[in-house]
């Protein structure tokens, strides 16, 4: 089969699909070409995300973090649960 007559079969595949299902193999398709794809996930972030996530690498290292215990006290005394 040729790559021509492949994608043919392929779109008749998906063009008979419910909704649903169709939601399902875009997700399969993409999910299989994000793996083998060459490029990591840091490469499709934004540059504000990448910002944001390196602001946040910064203040790991510098001790600016807290505990599940902290956050979660924190939290259930402003509930005041």
């Amino acid at each position: 089969m040729s790559t021509a007559e492949l994608k043919l079969e392929m779109f008749r595949k998906l063009d008979g699909l419910s909704p649903d299902k169709l939601k399902k193999a875009y997700g399969l398709l993409t999910n299989f070409l994000n793996k083998n794809s060459k490029v990591g996930f840091w490469d499709e972030l934004s540059e504000a995300e990448k910002s944001a996530i390196n602001e946040g690498l910064k203040q790991l290292d510098s001790g600016q973090s807290f505990t599940y215990e902290e956050v979660r006290n924190k939290i259930r005394k402003d509930l005041k649960v």
